[in-house]
């Protein structure tokens, strides 16, 4: 550099002397850092400018290799992390190829059961119509020998014993209302009482209990059971005045079952009901009749 710069003055001081014409004698260097402001020749400014480019560009390459080793890291770290995650895909996927390896052998156990059913279940169907058939064919010979025994029976009729003598009646019993007639006791409580029962008192009679309605003591009539009482709790009242109602209860066997051996069971019971009062106040005479249909319960 300072080579550079001893030459750039000699050659100032060459062209100083030729503008002067070339006479005298020759011209002492002035003091350049007196008068001259040092200039820099071209040729300084771009090797000045070369090495300022190449400081900077070192500059950056540093600054570069900085930050590129952080890319570097960052980057190789992502792709380590892409490399846990293939191999556990890589795994799943071995996984769910092991299992629809396992559930194609269960599917293929599952088909080959299907298989065997659908045949178990041909083979029913075709013994259940087979049994079917017989069904019919049994029933057909049913009919007939219905037909026989109701010709029979027609040609020597048969007498059911359906009194309920020595029969063992007591127990609670369901109760069916069959209305009959009624003329002025339309508000009878009677029709909602559904249920009713038979009871023995330690003397040994019968009682028949129709909760709200009656208690009464029944009597052997003829095979069935027989009451007659007079109650104020049967009629509603009229004008805050009790009405006394007169009534006449008749149990007797409703249906029976006849065995082989010809011996007769009673399993339902019927039952007959009349209410009667007379006119109280403004309210006229009353009659009432029912019937019903009593079933064992328990």
């Amino acid at each position: 550099m300072s080579e550079l710069l001893d030459r750039t003055f000699e050659e100032q001081s060459v062209e100083q002397r030729e503008l002067a014409g070339g006479a005298g004698p020759p011209l002492e260097m002035p003091d350049i850092e007196r008068y001259l402001r040092p200039r820099w020749p071209r040729n300084a400014k771009i090797i000045v400018a070369v090495l300022a480019v190449l400081a900077v560009a070192g500059v950056f390459g540093t600054l570069l290799q900085y930050f590129g080793d952080d890319d570097v890291d960052t980057i190789t770290a992502e792709r380590d992390e892409l490399l846990a995650e293939n191999a556990d895909l890589t795994d799943k996927v071995v996984g769910l190829e092991m299992d629809n390896i396992e559930l194609g052998v269960q599917l293929d156990a599952t088909s080959a059961e299907l298989a065997t059913s659908n045949a178990q279940i041909s083979d029913l169907t075709v013994r259940i119509g087979d049994l079917v058939g017989q069904v019919d064919d049994q029933l057909m010979v049913n009919e007939t020998l219905v037909a026989e025994r109701d010709a029979l029976v027609a040609m020597f009729p048969m007498m059911v014993d359906t009194s309920l003598v020595g029969v063992d009646v007591t127990g609670p019993y369901a109760v069916r209302w069959i209305p009959v007639y009624n003329s002025g006791l339309a508000d009878l409580a009677l029709p909602n009482v559904s249920q009713i029962a038979i009871s023995q008192t330690p003397e040994g009679w019968l009682q028949v209990s129709i909760p709200g309605v009656i208690n009464a003591d029944l009597h052997r009539t003829d095979g069935a059971l027989f009451t007659m009482v007079d109650a104020t709790t049967v009629v509603t009242p009229v004008d805050g005045v009790a009405r006394t109602a007169r009534v006449a209860i008749t149990i007797y066997a409703g249906e029976t079952a006849t065995a082989l051996d010809g011996a007769t069971t009673v399993t339902d019971l019927g039952m007959s009901i009349a209410i009667s009062t007379p006119a109280s106040g403004s309210a006229p005479a009353g009659v009432a009749m029912y019937g019903a249909e009593l079933t064992p319960q328990g």
